[in-house]
């Protein structure tokens, strides 16, 4: 009998072992999730975790855009982030935008051109326009300055012109002179120039001074001998009222006793010409107060600001002293801009120092 038991007995031992692995096997799936990361609308990558297990966020880049982030549906991930289900997690980027400059064409009689937007410090693609009777030569800048597709223009918005040369007629029953194949001229420049044309070209940062008959001050460049006195405006006053507890603020305000009717009239500072205009304490009845059944007060007034207007710039009177020897009152002085000056020889264009010389033949 007992042999006859042992095969059934380890026939169940198996089945439950068999059972066993195929529960736990569904608990510990049922515990893990899967995470895909979507980039460019591909997936780059996908993870198994637990639910609830922390994650770090994988690095990326891609050329021309600024990495802005994963994101879960609107949701911007930082790392550390949990989840509890499947989810997808998508990349988004922000285009990194370079600066461009529009030309335009004058054609100077000849065929439109249609004006060209391109990225700075880009190759020039000029065009070649036609002109019935004339021979197109080049194109050049607002200061004549010839303008090639091995030009560096400086970022900013520019108009070409075009420069034409007349063509002879052909004369009846006479042969064509040939010419001879005209020898290319190659120049050469200093070093730091570049070569344009036949010129070569230096371009420098212009240096900022204050214009005579100013005066710096940091940043600022004063003109002494231009001031005003400005806008007073008397800062807040503040009313008490029969040491009662109850207060009231107001700008360039007092409130005074009207008549026997119960009311109180206040009355506005005006014509502010001194500082004794905004300083004034005042004891008498101002403020109707019910409780008290009647109008109760003390005003206290204090001094003035002074606004300037917007090219001025105000001075107390102890830094006129001290900064410009000047011994008056606060005053506001005005703001002049600085000027760009360049180095011998360099012209002021464009906000450039810009120096030209004529190209070495080689």
């Amino acid at each position: 009998m007992k042999n006859k038991k042992l095969p059934i007995i380890i026939g169940i031992v198996l089945g439950l072992l068999v059972i066993i692995g195929v529960v736990l096997f569904i608990v510990l799936r049922q515990n893990k999730i899967t995470i895909t990361f979507i980039n460019d609308d591909r997936v780059s990558s996908t993870i198994k975790v637990k639910k609830g297990e922390k994650i770090t966020l994988p690095n990326t880049s891609k050329d021309g855009y600024t990495f802005e982030g994963w994101y879960y549906e609107n949701e911007k991930l930082r790392d550390g982030v949990w989840f509890d289900h499947d989810v997808t997690i998508r990349a988004r980027w922000i285009e990194i935008l370079k600066p461009t400059m529009t030309i335009t064409f004058d054609t100077n009689g000849g065929e439109s051109q249609v004006s060209q937007t391109i990225e700075c410090d880009t190759p020039l693609n000029l065009p070649t326009p036609k002109k019935e009777g004339y021979k197109f030569l080049h194109w050049v800048d607002k200061n004549e300055i010839m303008i090639t597709n091995e030009t560096k223009l400086v970022c900013h918005d520019v108009t070409l012109m075009a420069k034409w040369e007349k063509e002879e007629q052909k004369k009846e029953n006479k042969p064509t002179e040939t010419k001879p194949a005209e020898v290319k001229k190659e120049y050469t420049c200093p070093d730091g120039y570049t070569l344009d044309g036949t010129k070569c070209k230096i371009t420098k940062e212009p240096s900022y001074t204050c214009p005579n008959g100013t005066t710096a001050d940091g940043e600022l460049c004063i003109k002494t001998s231009d001031s005003n006195a400005g806008t007073r405006v008397c800062k807040s006053d503040t009313v008490t009222i029969d040491g009662k507890g109850h207060t009231w603020t107001g700008q360039g305000e007092y409130y005074l006793f009207g008549n026997s009717y119960g009311k109180c009239a206040y009355y506005k500072w005006t014509n502010i010409t001194s500082q004794s205009d905004c300083v004034q304490t005042i004891n008498r009845k101002a403020v109707w107060v019910s409780e008290l059944n009647g109008c109760y007060a003390e005003t206290k007034m204090n001094n003035y600001d002074v606004v300037c207007a917007s090219d001025y710039q105000y001075y107390s009177s102890g830094y006129l002293s001290s900064k410009f020897g000047i011994h008056d009152n606060g005053k506001c002085l005005r703001k002049v801009s600085k000027e760009a000056k360049c180095e011998s020889g360099y012209i002021l264009t464009n906000n450039k120092c810009i120096k030209t010389i004529d190209a070495t033949e080689k």
